[in-house]
């Protein structure tokens, strides 16, 4: 939903995040997307008419990936029988980067997903079949009400600063969500527990991509740092956090833009070259 709705800021019709089946269309350079979603768009259900696809899979979990699994043996299925050409996936993965299951589909071993967008710093992120993706903002749960969100953006709205701190991983939802409402998220700069960042490719890392395109955030080791910023808040005048918001938002519509076309321009040099090839 992130991709959709924020990256390519698409519509889903019908707009509403209960139904079975939404979809969208969207036209970016010489690329025109179709995106559907919900409940009711499953592997086998639905007519495949394009040579290429995206598919964007949830690998955080077991059982999400069995899920995820069915759909690659799909699309698999629609390769070798050449009725599918080309396959890309965006992958949210394991906030550990623990995502070996996905390799036996990926065309350097012999599988068939040419471009893997994957989430969190994962070693295998080389900017040639593997490219990092940001987390983004949560997706709202049709359980949650109007009212729990209009509280959650106000606080945003009203918020100078949004602290984020590490959990299972240093990136977080809030770090988007922050953005999204030019709140500056202090974040927790600290490697977490597992096999995510590669000092020798990610001298960035953690949070490689955000860092990389020149994210205006306040990045800290220890909270012990943080009184000394919230001192320093004290002494900022009005205008220059005004002017900091908005720098934030223009910087994160920036962060979404260049996303996106460097989305398009990747599945554009591997898809449609290899078309004429």
């Amino acid at each position: 939903m992130y991709l959709w709705e924020h990256i390519f800021e698409g519509i889903l019709d019908p707009p509403d995040v209960s139904a079975q089946w939404r979809e969208g269309k969207s036209v970016v350079g010489r690329t025109q997307y179709s995106f559907i979603t919900g409940p009711a768009v499953v592997p086998g259900h639905f007519s495949i008419e394009v040579n290429n696809v995206v598919l964007v899979l949830n690998g955080r979990e077991k059982s999400k990936i069995s899920y995820a699994t069915q759909w690659l043996l799909y699309a698999q299925n629609l390769v070798q029988t050449q009725k599918l050409q080309h396959l890309a996936v965006v992958l949210l993965g394991n906030e550990h980067c623990d995502n070996d299951w996905i390799t036996r589909f990926l065309k350097r071993n012999g599988g068939f997903v040419e471009l893997l967008f994957i989430i969190y710093d994962s070693p295998w992120v080389n900017d040639v079949d593997v490219f990092q993706w940001p987390l983004g903002v949560a997706t709202w749960q049709p359980q949650e009400t109007n009212e729990s969100l209009n509280n959650y953006q106000d606080a945003l709205l009203q918020s100078d600063l949004t602290l984020c701190p590490a959990g299972v991983n240093t990136e977080c939802y809030r770090i988007y969500e922050a953005c999204s409402f030019g709140s500056i998220p202090v974040v927790e700069d600290v490697m977490t527990v597992g096999r995510c960042g590669n000092a020798s490719v990610h001298h960035r890392a953690p949070l490689h991509l955000l860092k990389s395109m020149g994210a205006p955030f306040i990045f800290i080791k220890k909270w012990t740092e943080l009184p000394s910023i919230l001192e320093k808040e004290k002494i900022t005048s009005l205008q220059e956090k005004i002017q900091r918001r908005k720098m934030l938002l223009q910087w994160y519509q920036h962060f979404k833009t260049e996303l996106k076309v460097k989305f398009t321009n990747i599945l554009e040099t591997s898809f449609l070259i290899n078309n004429k090839g």
